[in-house]
């Protein structure tokens, strides 16, 4: 590894773009805990792989693109798979995995693809923990 490491964070849709996850066409189908789909396959293969650069495991979670009741049916298109903005790490691909599937089985997909505010939090969170490294060098 050289010395090289990353601090990983995930972003997943949950827009209708990916289609009805109750549809056995959509990308996010899963009938049960232990069956996977396309984005738990995705997540499988690029996190095992940069959990390795990652010291402590910890990856930020977050989606986009659902109603969140939270905000009285309002669109958001930046939450913690976790439930907690200000602390949306999980523990390892299990974690990461487990927050998924308690997400996509709870929170309602909708509307189209924004990227925007999932991108501009997360740029604002790597500037934070960022300059909270240089701080402490």
């Amino acid at each position: 590894m050289g010395g090289c490491e990353i601090g990983v964070q995930v972003a997943i849709d949950f827009t209708m773009s990916n289609g009805n996850a109750k549809n056995k066409t959509s990308l996010h189908y899963m009938d049960r805990i232990d069956s996977g789909n396309d984005y738990t396959e995705a997540i499988n293969a690029v996190l095992s792989i940069l959990e390795n650069y990652d010291s402590d495991k910890q990856f930020p979670v977050f989606g986009f693109g659902a109603k969140m009741e939270a905000l009285n049916g309002s669109v958001s298109h930046c939450f913690a798979l976790n439930g907690n903005i200000f602390a949306p790490e999980c523990n390892g691909v299990k974690g990461v995995l487990q927050a998924y599937w308690n997400a996509i089985h709870n929170i309602p997909l909708y509307g189209g693809t924004h990227f925007s505010g999932i991108l501009e939090y997360v740029n604002g969170y790597a500037e934070t923990i960022a300059s909270d490294v240089s701080q402490h060098n």
